[in-house]
């Protein structure tokens, strides 16, 4: 006894001032000490167990209860059978500072009881010698050494019960899992945790004592982090962040591992610090969601009381331990654990988002099951809520704020949200006469709180039903229903739903009992706006039109000019007001007007209420949007033209240009509003692909473009669109102004376009013949200081021979001249075709054609020289120039030469006729036999060429029939002009004897068809053949529109999907510079 009392004094000399009590475990004692600050009481407290007082100084580990690690359900140990630890400790102890709390519950911090013997397989090989290890030695062998262990599991052996667990195979594993413990990122990871497992479901309690105090608790913890889904904390192990893949294969995670090893520390005496107290509550919580066992709920509470109390207040420890107890049957723990989460609420401001939601389930999955004390509990919690002042105002803008507000307010005053001051002595009203008010039913008033719970969790069923309509909560019924009614009238379709319709009726004659209450006008607004949502969802038009003559009947249309908050609120009720007047297909239309009408509304509040209309419309039909516009403009109503500037724009991007010019000629738009719709106008261009548009509106953007940026750059926005768009007015007959405009473009920003603009730009101008056009952008692309000499070079170049092309010989020699370049073999030839022909131009070709016969000579050069050869009549030169370049030439390029030296007879006049006809189809049978040519659709049109030329015997009948035969063999023609005998003049299959199956069925509307119709309408109108021409120029012009479509779809496509490799390419470097 004596050594008994010295040991007490020496520990209370190292502990300081604190009480501290010492039960020996060979001493039958027991201590009842009373701590009046906290009102703890210890009774019957465990031998061996060490109770620090919580009114001690906090040294960071706080009050603890240190069990003896002894099993008082062991029959072989008779110390503890006698003398199990019962504490009763007040929410004090639980909570931040313990005193003052209406909600104390009792608590019963029992003794640890150890778990069952488990019975896995594993069967442990080692290739090396086996040293036994003893409790706390050190691991002496390299880690290597433990990697070259075999583990192999077999769940159905028979070994392990002949003793499987032999001296050598535990050193072996005892030291394999020393060396996982001592290195984890330098093994291997893959299903390591499993590893763990099945080595403590194996040796239990012997591998686990070879372990000292610091390695079983890193893997208590290690493996309590891997079980926990929640984000990183003070308690979670750092070894997990280290490495990879440490995960388990078992759903269940490793909870009941961590509750074995938590066991066998207390068996062997290890001191317990915070994180392993912690992780070893959560196991016992997660064994506790399992099954449902008392030792399991003793268990987590006692762990639960041996966290400090600084670090109980935390969310990351009391919200699983809360979480757990409040989802399990009613019982005693489920009452303590509600208990603690009203002190909490009680005492916190404001509280933690996840102890509400938390607060929010429980309400749900109880509900009327709870007890009216509880229930009674829950609602004097209202009484206990603090205030504090902020200076920000808390704008409401729909239900789901009013709602949002209320549940604020219910565990914080209204001041406390910064809400204006009549709104928040209406919430406080609504708060204290819904849910505090005694002379409403318990019951009742518990309802109102289940319906804002279950607003605020929507992903938690109420299994509780609500007891009928409220006879004292008509407003507090009507916000919360609707809301809840209107989130998931959102997640269905629109449809009727007589059973919908009669609980929002219910909801609207809750709401109308109330009319003579005096409100705030802002929350009749917010309310009338949802039942006017809800009634264009259900289809409801007796619902909508009484809530229309209700808003009228209490003046919510207008608001006092200088009210801002109210301002908003109308607005919102005028959107959904014209949502039900395109929804009930304009049955209230006369009343929308009368409302934009009203003289009693000021200028500026009006404007505000025709842009919600406006936007209203245009998001469900531009068309009526457009209509109700003319519709204010007959009637006298003055309307910004800033306010309809949307509706413009979704006319353009719809391109009804025509009402887009119509307002643009009729309004004035300031330069901003005027800059916003140009940006509309150009993106519909660029984003179609469109290449050509009706002459009016290229002539309205270009004077935009100059009436905007005539002394301001371009901004970097509207670069790529008027790039597009500048072609587009060269082929929309407005060359002279796109030129100009890139003129202006060019002096102020020399580096916005590019050398292949300019190209574009030319070919365009080429194609329309403007040549006088394409030597100024020759100009104006010398002075860019984006292209290069040698980009620039080529420009010329290619110029040169375009203007040649075209027959502008003189201007094309003019440019060569005043800007020489480096003459290649090519452009020699082209220089020779530019001159008529002469006795001077002959010698200069003979000079010129030994070049034609080095290997280095291409495509281009020989075509070029064929075809100077051809204009000077030297056939024979040029047949023989075929012969010796066909060997080494591919197929297509010597179809295109070929096509030229068969067209070049018809430049002479000393044939016509049938010799014609007769010495081009010879000329044609010899090229195929001699050299390999492979006819094409521009063979095609040089033979029909041929024919038509020879008009006596072409009539205007055979030209007709011969149209239809050209139509029988795959030329496009639209299904309306085929009218007789599938062809469009009618003519009988086999009138003409044209054959085209040797012939290439590639086809371009560009190079073959459009040209090949352009001499069926000369030829028909030569003929006098008025009619038919006119057939044939609609055919044209359908074809060709058929034509581009089919093209800016293309481009459209090859842009879409330059978009989207251009978004993967950046997110692959985003990816790659993380």
């Amino acid at each position: 006894m004596l050594q008994c009392c010295k040991l007490l004094l020496r520990l209370r000399n190292n502990h300081g001032p604190q009480n501290v009590f010492v039960l020996l475990p060979s001493l039958d004692v027991t201590v009842r000490p009373v701590y009046t600050a906290s009102k703890l009481h210890l009774r019957n407290a465990p031998l061996g167990s060490t109770v620090m007082s919580p009114n001690a100084p906090d040294t960071g580990v706080g009050p603890t209860v240190r069990f003896a690690g002894l099993n008082p359900k062991s029959a072989h140990d008779p110390i503890l059978s006698h003398n199990q630890m019962q504490s009763e400790m007040d929410v004090g102890s639980l909570q931040a500072d313990g005193t003052g709390s209406p909600f104390a519950p009792s608590i019963k911090v029992p003794q640890p009881p150890s778990s069952k013997p488990r019975t896995p397989h594993i069967h442990v090989v080692s290739d090396i010698p086996s040293i036994p290890c003893q409790s706390g030695e050190p691991l002496q062998r390299d880690i290597h050494s433990s990697q070259k262990q075999c583990i192999a599991f077999s769940k159905d052996s028979s070994a392990n019960s002949q003793g499987l667990a032999t001296l050598e195979d535990l050193s072996s594993g005892v030291m394999f899992l020393r060396g996982l413990i001592a290195n984890m990122t330098s093994i291997p990871a893959e299903s390591i945790v499993d590893t763990f497992k099945s080595l403590i479901h194996t040796f239990g309690s012997k591998l686990l004592r070879s372990l000292d105090a610091e390695q079983s608790s890193e893997l208590l913890c290690l493996l309590g982090t891997i079980s926990d889904d929640g984000s990183g904390s003070k308690y979670h192990s750092a070894w997990k962040n280290k490495g990879r893949g440490w995960v388990s294969l078992d759903v269940d995670g490793c909870w009941e591992e961590v509750v074995e090893i938590a066991e066998e520390k207390e068996k062997l005496g290890h001191v317990f610090g915070e994180r392993e107290n912690y992780w070893s509550m959560r196991a016992y919580l997660g064994r506790l969601r399992l099954v449902d066992s008392p030792d399991h709920r003793t268990m987590a509470t006692a762990y639960y009381a041996r966290i400090p109390r600084h670090s109980q207040n935390e969310q990351i420890v009391f919200v699983p331990y809360l979480d757990t107890f409040l989802s399990l049957p009613l019982s005693p723990e489920f009452y303590n654990a509600l208990d603690i989460l009203l002190g909490t609420l009680a005492k916190h401001q404001p509280p933690d988002p996840d102890v509400l939601n938390l607060f929010w389930k429980v309400i749900l999955r109880r509900g009327n099951e709870l007890p009216l004390i509880c229930q009674s509990k829950i609602l004097g919690l209202m009484r206990h809520r603090h205030r504090k002042t902020s200076k920000e105002e808390f704008i409401l803008l729909g239900l789901d704020d009013i709602v949002t507000a209320l549940a604020a307010s219910i565990f914080s005053n209204p001041s406390s949200l910064a809400f204006p001051v009549d709104l928040s002595a209406w919430i406080e009203d609504s708060v204290c006469a819904s849910l505090v008010e005694e002379k409403i039913p318990i019951g009742e008033r518990f309802n109102n709180l289940i319906l804002v719970a279950m607003w605020l969790v929507p992903g938690v069923p109420s299994t509780s039903p609500l007891s009928g309509t409220a006879s004292q909560s008509y407003e507090w019924r009507a916000i919360t229903g609707l809301a809840v009614l209107e989130r998931f009238l959102h997640q269905r379709t629109r449809r009727k739903s007589e059973d919908l319709q009669n609980l929002i009726r219910l909801f609207w004659r809750c709401w109308k009992k109330n009319a003579f209450l005096t409100r705030p006008k802002q929350i009749d607004c917010i309310v009338m706006t949802s039942f006017f949502k809800a009634a264009v969802y259900l289809e409801d038009v007796k619902l909508f039109s009484a809530c229309v003559n209700y808003v009228s009947q209490q003046g919510l249309w207008t608001t006092a000019q200088d009210d801002d908050r109210d301002t908003r609120q109308v607005e919102q009720l005028y959107g959904s007001f014209t949502t039900g007047v395109f929804a009930f297909k304009g049955q209230f239309r006369t009343k929308l007007m009368s409302l934009v009408a009203d003289t009693s509304i000021s200028f500026s509040q009006r404007t505000r209420y025709i842009l919600i209309v406006l936007q209203q419309l245009i998001d469900h039909d531009v068309g009526f949007a457009h209509q109700f516009y003319c519709d204010c403009l007959s009637q006298g109503i003055s309307i910004p033209p800033e306010a309809a500037l949307p509706l413009v724009q979704q006319l353009a991007l719809l391109q009804q240009w025509d009402d887009v010019i119509s307002f643009l000629r009729t309004s004035r738009l300031n330069n901003i509003s005027l800059e916003q719709l140009l940006e509309t106008m150009l993106s519909v261009f660029h984003y179609t692909r469109q290449e050509s548009a009706v002459p009016v509106v290229a002539q309205t953007i270009g004077d935009m473009l100059s009436h905007l940026y005539s002394a301001a750059p371009i901004p970097g926005r509207l670069k790529f669109p008027v790039r597009f768009f500048l072609p587009v007015m060269i082929t929309s007959q407005h060359p002279k102004l796109a030129i100009q405009l890139l003129e202006s473009f060019t002096r102020k920003n020399p580096v916005m376009f590019t050398a292949r603009f300019y190209l574009r730009i030319i070919e365009t101008l080429l194609d329309h013949r403007q040549p006088s056009l394409t030597a100024i952008v020759l100009r104006l692309a010398a002075t860019s200081l984006q292209i290069t000499p040698g980009a620039l070079e080529a420009l010329r170049r290619k110029t040169f021979r375009g203007l040649i092309h075209i027959g502008a010989r003189r201007l094309a020699l003019e440019i060569m001249t005043v800007h020489p370049t480096r003459q290649h073999v090519r452009d020699r030839f082209v220089r020779l075709y530019a001159r008529r022909p002469s006795h001077s131009v002959k010698l200069a070709l003979f000079k010129l054609l030994p070049s034609l016969c080095t290997p280095s000579a291409g495509r281009s050069t020989i075509l070029s020289a064929i075809q100077v050869l051809l204009r000077n009549r030297h056939f024979g030169l040029a047949r023989r120039l075929i012969q010796q370049s066909c060997k080494h030439m591919k197929s297509r390029d010597l179809t295109t030469i070929c096509n030229v030296y068969l067209h070049g007879p018809l430049r002479c006049w000393n044939m016509r006729g049938g010799r014609l006809v007769r010495h081009v189809l010879r000329t044609k049978d010899f090229l195929e036999r001699q050299y390999g040519f492979v006819p094409d659709r521009a063979t095609v049109n040089i033979v029909i060429k041929t024919m038509l030329r020879w008009r006596s015997f072409m009539d205007s009948r055979k030209v007709r029939s011969l149209f239809d035969h050209l139509i029988r063999n795959g030329y496009p023609s639209s299904e309306r002009w085929n009218t007789v005998n599938g062809v469009p003049f009618g003519t009988p299959p086999g009138g003409m004897t044209l054959s085209l199956t040797g012939v290439r069925q590639n086809m371009s509307f560009k190079r073959h068809v459009r040209p090949l119709y352009r001499m069926f309408i000369k030829e028909l109108f030569l003929r006098k053949d008025s009619w038919a021409a006119r057939q044939v120029v609609g055919i044209l012009k359908e074809v060709g529109i058929s034509a581009m479509e089919q093209k800016e779809y293309r481009e459209r496509v090859r842009r879409l999907g330059i978009v989207k490799s251009q978004r993967q390419r950046a997110l692959d470097r985003n990816q790659g510079s993380t």
